[in-house]
């Protein structure tokens, strides 16, 4: 029987990507792309049908995921690239489908994170660690290169330059200074980490499901959009919502006070 690596929950309008390898510290072999690639389709299903409004990604253990798992590796070098190969192609369209979701992505992150690993953190809309939490590339010091969209997310979040730099020298960065660079949006002490995730998922969850998609959906396409057209986005979306029945009972409700 394959062993869980990764299960979706849903619980209301909140969806659980959780990563169920505790024991390897949640490291990627094939089943977990496998059942990422799975979870995934489902998830961009309740995503684009409004049946969820927000996803959380966590992971069970004390790690949240060490990336890539060599001893699942074959020891024949011919056979080392079709099947990571194979493994790529299940990884990249769970990760894809991650990106593309229309709703905010919400990571809690605790302990080691490592090589693809990254790809879960970087993804997200809004990142959550605790003080504990290190984070190191990994990939050149084992000879390969990045995947799972960390070569492509890394740029965008924390600039080129300082990309190439902590890719290429593999350094460990601490959760403080992973908050600086902007790869954690926010860091608490780890035994509040549970109770911080939880107010960033209320917040999320009091607020209308079209205001979530909207704020997401902006931010998103200003990345490479000249600020005419956006502004033009801008007011389309906020003229929308303005008549929309909840934004009027928020506003007056607003005004009351």
């Amino acid at each position: 029987m394959t062993p869980e690596r990764v299960r979706l929950e849903v619980d209301g309008r909140l969806a659980v990507v959780r990563l169920t390898g505790a024991e390897r510290r949640n490291a990627i072999d094939l089943a977990f792309v496998q059942q990422l690639d799975e979870v995934t389709d489902e998830l961009a299903r309740l995503g684009d049908d409004g049946r969820v409004d927000c996803v959380l990604i966590a992971s069970e253990g004390r790690h949240f995921c060490v990336g890539g798992d060599l001893g699942d590796f074959p020891g024949d070098p011919a056979a080392a690239p079709p099947h990571v190969l194979r493994m790529a192609g299940y990884a990249h369209r769970g990760m894809g489908r991650l990106h593309r979701l229309p709703i905010p992505v919400v990571v809690r992150v605790q302990g080691a994170v490592a090589g693809a690993g990254l790809g879960f953190v970087l993804a997200a809309d809004v990142a959550v660690g605790g003080r504990g939490a290190t984070f190191t590339p990994a990939y050149a010091a084992v000879g390969l290169t990045p995947d799972a969209g960390v070569s492509w997310h890394l740029p965008r979040v924390v600039g080129t330059r300082r990309a190439s730099d902590w890719l290429l020298t593999n350094r460990r960065l601490g959760a403080e200074e992973a908050c600086a660079w902007g790869i954690l949006g926010r860091v608490v002490d780890d035994v509040d980490l549970d109770r911080a995730v939880e107010d960033v998922m209320s917040s999320m969850l009091a607020l209308p499901g079209e205001v979530l998609r909207e704020t997401k959906r902006l931010v998103r396409e200003a990345d490479g959009c000249d600020l005419t057209p956006h502004l033009a986005a801008e007011a389309e979306a906020i003229s929308k919502l303005a008549g929309s029945p909840r934004a009027i009972e928020r506003m007056a409700a607003f005004l009351g006070r």
